[in-house]
């Protein structure tokens, strides 16, 4: 890369403290001098064992996040575009054991006024499939570029195994990043191994426009790194995910635009519809008979065991909000806030548990 070429204002002149800085540069002799940074690089790091659990995962996450919106909000808009573990620094890490990123090596970088000869064609799991092959309707100037490595650098971190040129591309990557996701238990908050898949599968999308952008990642991974550090949450759509899975004790849930649907064999339905505007959670308790059970049964107990349900929720603060019932069926709806629901949440957790054995009629 020409010295003339080297972006300036990131290396030194906006004195961005997680970018490596530039000492000096000259065209001849060839000479490019930079900051020595002390410390292991991502891959380094990752290889040695300090990525075991999610605060630290997180915390990785998030800088680097970070540091790449900075570049991003510049003026003059700098895209890394060669995002690998090898050009992610962390700073005096060995001698304080802190996490404090700096981003290295903008060789193949854009920014605002550059000339687009920069670009790597070496084909690498890390960069995008249009920094490689050109794709209608992708463009080597967008920041969604920096998504897929960052996508990509998340799956190292968390699988320690180096992705392969495309990987996203093959059969088992949904099964790949979500295997690596969950064998990582979280106890503190145990939706996060399943969230961090789905942000990896909204960073490496294949089209180009479809992919999550870093500031949506950042905001992400804020969330997550809040609700691991205290247990709680303030957002309606995390508290309703944990109080789902919490509830299953399993992944084995749909997720919707604003909720999160599991059917249970007998007929039972769990809903929990989130509302960030109103800060309100709703659950959707419902039940249809499936043909087999003992009808008798079903005509005794069902009106009971509905109003028993009613009476946990009512307990727990929830305030129904319709229901409606047949012989053969009924749908309640019960809603709440999101913080009260945070206030009593193991107490619903234990709740919602018991409702799936409450409608067994066989």
């Amino acid at each position: 890369i020409s010295a003339r070429n080297t972006p300036r204002m990131i290396y030194g002149t906006r004195s961005m403290s997680n970018i490596v800085k530039l000492i000096a540069a000259t065209e001849i002799p060839l000479m490019i001098v930079m900051e020595y940074i002390d410390g292991p690089n991502l891959s380094e790091f990752v290889e040695a064992g300090y990525c075991v659990d999610w605060n630290t995962i997180l915390s990785i996450s998030k800088s680097i996040s970070d540091v790449l919106l900075k570049a991003h909000n510049l003026p003059e808009r700098v895209l890394h575009r060669d995002l690998r573990p090898t050009n992610i620094m962390l700073k005096q890490f060995y001698q304080n054991g802190t996490i404090n990123v700096v981003l290295t090596d903008f060789d193949f970088s854009w920014y605002k006024g550059a000339k687009e000869n920069s670009i790597s064609r070496t084909p690498a799991g890390f960069l995008a499939p249009e920094q490689i092959d050109s794709i209608d309707g992708a463009s080597t100037r967008s920041a969604l570029i920096d998504s897929y490595g960052f996508g990509m650098n998340l799956f190292f971190i968390i699988s320690k195994k180096t992705p392969l040129f495309k990987n996203h591309k093959h059969h088992d990557w949904p099964t790949t990043v979500l295997n690596a996701c969950t064998a990582l238990k979280c106890k503190a908050w145990v939706t996060i191994p399943l969230r961090m898949f789905r942000l990896i599968m909204n960073l490496t999308k294949d089209i180009q426009r479809e992919r999550w952008d870093v500031s949506q990642a950042d905001q992400e991974l804020e969330r997550l790194e809040y609700a691991l550090e205290n247990g709680q949450s303030t957002f309606a759509e995390l508290i309703a995910e944990e109080l789902m899975a919490r509830s299953l004790s399993s992944y084995d849930y749909e997720c919707e635009e604003f909720g999160f649907v599991h059917k249970f064999i007998n007929g039972l339905q769990y809903r929990l519809e989130f509302s960030e505007v109103n800060k309100r959670v709703i659950f959707c308790l419902c039940y249809q008979t499936r043909g087999y059970e003992d009808f008798s049964k079903i005509k005794k107990y069902l009106p009971e065991r509905k109003m028993k349900a009613q009476r946990l929720l009512q307990k727990n603060n929830w305030s129904i909000i319709q229901q409606t019932h047949t012989a053969e069926s009924f749908n309640l709806r019960a809603e709440i806030g999101s913080l009260q629901l945070m206030q009593r949440f193991d107490n619903n957790v234990s709740d919602l548990k018991q409702f799936k054995d409450l409608f067994i009629f066989t």
